[in-house]
C-alpha cells in the first residue's frame, strides 16, 4: 500500500474531516502536523 503525507494545514482532501479512508496524524508538540493517508481515489462525503 502506498501513502500520501500532506502538513495538517493543507486543504487536501485527506485533512477534510469528511475523509473516508483510512489515515494517522503525526503529532509535533502537542498539535496536528501531519496527515498520512491512503494513496488512492476515495468519493468525497462532504458534496
Amino acid at each position: 500500500m502506498s501513502t500520501a503525507t500532506y502538513r495538517a494545514a493543507e486543504k487536501k482532501c485527506a485533512t477534510c474531516r469528511w475523509w473516508q479512508g483510512a489515515r494517522g496524524i503525526e503529532m509535533r508538540n502537542y498539535q496536528p502536523f501531519y496527515v498520512k493517508d491512503e494513496a488512492r481515489p476515495a468519493p468525497c462525503m462532504a458534496l
